[in-house]
């Protein structure tokens, strides 16, 4: 199952090999442990928001967007569950509500459903893999 330490794993590897930074170097310039940075590259844990942030302006990003890359994710999950349900009552009552959580109520109910389901979800990586 990919959830968002996988995907945090993903964006940073990404930032790593364009930077060709070592995970010291890294975590030097954010001002964390090396035992930290290999955490967030292996998608292993939740690093708290500071650790976040220091890592993010490391790469040039504020924790402002990479939360904004989170949602974005969201958005398109959003997008692919409103082409499922289609004009269904409920499937618009669900969308509706889905939008008003907080983006960590959406996750826990997306992996709730997962998990009373016994499947994973489709996954995406960027707006570009839309239906």
């Amino acid at each position: 199952m990919v959830d968002m330490a996988d995907k945090l794993a993903t964006w940073f590897n990404e930032k790593q090999r364009t930077t060709g930074w070592s995970v010291r170097q890294i975590a030097r310039k954010a001002g964390v442990t090396h035992t930290t940075v290999q955490h967030i590259a292996n998608g292993e844990g939740s690093p708290e928001l500071a650790t976040l942030a220091a890592v993010g302006r490391v790469f040039g990003m504020s924790l402002t967007d990479m939360v904004a890359l989170a949602e974005q994710d969201l958005r398109v999950n959003s997008r692919r569950l409103e082409y499922r349900v289609g004009n269904t009552t409920d499937g618009k009552w669900l969308l509706e509500v889905f939008e008003e959580l907080s983006s960590d109520d959406r996750e826990f109910l997306l992996e709730l459903a997962e998990r009373l389901a016994g499947k994973s979800r489709p996954r995406v990586i960027g707006e570009d893999n839309q239906d």
